[in-house]
C-alpha cells in the first residue's frame, strides 16, 4: 500500500513512459514505477546475461508458490488442476534496472496474500535505486481480513538452472547433495550452493540463504527433480535417487493466524560473491508471446507434417528473443523410458528451429516426461494422444 500511494503522489510531477506491457509506467527522476494486470507474479533471476533460474533473460518462469488456507489450495502456477485456484492480480513494478522490486497480492479463501521481490546486498540489507543487489529477498505476507482464526502455510518452488546447466548439483551447509534429500526442522540448511560446475565457485554458482537478514526458516527444504516437484500441491514424497533437473522446494507448514493478525515469510536467493549484476524479472518486460502444441504418434519423436506446419505458422515473419520447448509424454510405460522419450522430442523439435534460423542459444527446452500424463489404468495401458505432446512458447520484441 505505501508503494501506491508514493505513485499517485508523484503522478503530477513525473513524466509518464510508454513502456509495452505496463498499463501505467512513471519515471519519478529516482527510477520509475509501472502496473501490469492480469499477472501471477512468477518471475526469473539471473546475473548479466547467465540464468540463475529457469527461464532467463526472458521472463518466462517454471518456479511458483502454494499457498495452503484452512486445506484449500491456491497458486500463482495455472497448470494444476482444478482443484487448486490460480490466483493473479496488478503487479507492480519499481525502481530501476538496477534495483528492480515487484509486488503483488492476491485474494484467497478469507486471506491477502502478497508477494515482493526485493534487492539486497551481501549484508541482507534493502539496497538504494541505482544499486545492484547480490540476493533478492522473496517474502510474503498474509493478512487475515476474516472475522475468524485461519490455518496458513506456504511451499516455494524455484526452478534452479545455473547458466546453460539444468542440473545443476547442490551443497547445503557445505556438504555435497548426491540424491534428493528431505531436510526438516534443525537439519534445514542455512545455505545451499547451486554450481554450474559442481564444487567450483570460481564458476557462476547461485545461493539460497534460508536463515539471514530477514528470511524466515522454512519447515522443509527438499532437493529433488523439478519435474516431480512442479507438481506437488501439498505433500511431498521424495523418491531415491539423484535430481538430474534440479529443484529447490521451500515449505513452511499451517499455523493458525489469529483473525486480523498476518504471517510473514522470506527467503533469499541469489550470488554468494558480489560483483553480479542481478537482475529480476517478472511480467511481460516489454514482450510479446505466441504459443503452439503439437502432437506425436505414439512411442515416437518424428514430428509430422501437420506439426511442422504449426511451427511454421508460428515462426512466420518473426524475429525469435526466446523459445521454449516444454514437451510431456502419456503415462504408458516407466518414468524413466517417458522422461527420455520426451528429451529425444524436445532434440527433434530444436533441431527443427535451428533449421528456421532460430539461434540455438535463444532455445531452452524443458522435459516433463509423463509428470502431466492422465495416471487412470486405461491411461497407464493404452496411453492417450493429448498427453503426447510439445507446447513451443517463442518471445518477440
Amino acid at each position: 500500500m505505501r508503494a501506491l500511494t508514493l505513485c499517485i503522489a508523484i503522478a503530477a510531477v513525473a513524466a509518464t513512459l510508454s513502456v509495452p506491457g505496463c498499463r501505467s509506467f512513471t519515471s519519478t527522476g529516482e527510477g520509475y514505477t509501472g502496473r501490469e494486470a492480469g499477472q501471477d507474479g512468477r518471475f526469473t533471476i539471473g546475473a548479466g546475461s547467465k540464468r540463475l533460474m529457469y527461464g532467463y533473460p526472458i521472463p518466462y518462469s517454471t518456479s511458483h508458490f502454494v499457498v495452503a488456507v484452512d486445506g484449500r489450495y491456491a497458486s500463482n502456477n495455472p497448470r494444476f488442476s482444478s482443484s487448486v485456484e490460480y490466483l493473479t492480480g496488478t503487479l507492480l513494478h519499481t525502481g530501476d534496472s538496477a534495483s528492480a522490486h515487484t509486488e503483488i497480492t492476491f485474494t484467497f479463501n478469507g486471506v491477502d496474500i502478497t508477494q515482493r521481490l526485493v534487492p539486497v546486498d551481501g549484508t541482507f540489507k534493502d539496497v538504494k535505486v541505482g544499486e545492484w543487489g547480490q540476493y533478492y529477498r522473496i517474502e510474503y505476507e498474509i493478512n487475515n481480513r476474516s472475522a475468524q482464526a485461519k490455518n496458513v502455510g506456504l511451499t516455494l518452488l524455484i526452478d534452479t538452472m545455473i547458466d546453460d546447466n539444468d542440473a545443476s548439483q547442490m551443497d547445503a551447509d557445505g556438504t555435497r547433495v548426491a540424491n534428493q534429500t528431505s531436510f526438516t526442522g534443525a537439519s534445514v540448511p542455512g545455505r545451499v550452493l547451486v554450481y554450474r560446475v559442481p564444487g567450483n565457485t570460481a564458476e557462476l554458482t547461485a545461493e539460497l540463504a534460508t536463515a539471514t537478514g530477514k528470511a524466515v526458516k522454512p519447515d522443509y527444504l527438499y532437493v529433488g527433480r523439478w519435474p516431480y516437484l512442479h507438481a506437488v500441491v501439498w505433500e511431498v514424497d521424495l523418491t531415491a535417487g539423484g535430481y538430474t533437473d534440479s529443484g529447490l522446494l521451500l515449505k513452511w507448514n499451517e499455523t493458525s493466524v489469529p483473525a486480523g493478525a498476518s504471517r510473514y515469510l522470506a527467503t533469499h536467493y541469489g550470488l554468494p560473491r558480489s560483483g553480479g549484476q542481478l537482475t529480476m524479472l517478472s511480467g511481460s518486460n516489454g514482450f510479446q508471446r505466441d504459443s503452439t502444441t503439437i502432437y506425436f504418434d505414439l512411442g515416437k519423436a518424428d514430428l509430422t507434417p501437420s506439426s511442422r506446419g504449426q511451427l511454421d505458422t508460428l515462426l512466420s515473419g518473426v524475429s525469435v528473443a526466446g523459445a521454449f520447448v516444454e514437451v510431456y509424454t502419456d503415462a504408458r510405460g516407466n518414468e524413466a523410458t517417458n522422461l527420455a522419450l520426451s528429451k529425444k522430442r524436445a532434440q527433434t523439435v530444436i533441431q527443427y528451429l535451428r533449421g528456421k534460423n532460430v539461434p540455438e542459444s535463444v532455445i531452452i527446452p524443458k522435459s516433463y516426461g509423463e509428470s502431466q500424463a492422465e495416471q487412470t489404468e486405461e491411461a497407464r495401458t493404452q496411453g492417450r494422444q493429448q498427453d503426447r505432446k510439445a507446447t513451443i512458447v517463442i518471445f518477440r520484441r
